[in-house]
């Protein structure tokens, strides 16, 4: 989870490197939508293995 929050904040700092943005937006928008990713990525996680457990106790 952290890996993936990180390498948004990079992208977005990058990208606001490129396009000299003085408001950070890039880093903002794009971390906050990896956040989101990663979030729904633990989720799907979590719903997989309760999933699994719920077959193993039938």
């Amino acid at each position: 989870m952290s890996i993936i929050i990180a390498s948004g904040v990079f992208i977005g700092y990058k990208l606001d490197e490129i396009f000299q943005s003085e408001a950070r937006i890039f880093t903002i928008i794009i971390s906050l939508l990896f956040i989101f990713l990663s979030i729904y990525y633990v989720i799907k996680q979590v719903s997989k293995y309760s999933e699994s457990d719920r077959k193993n106790l039938d």
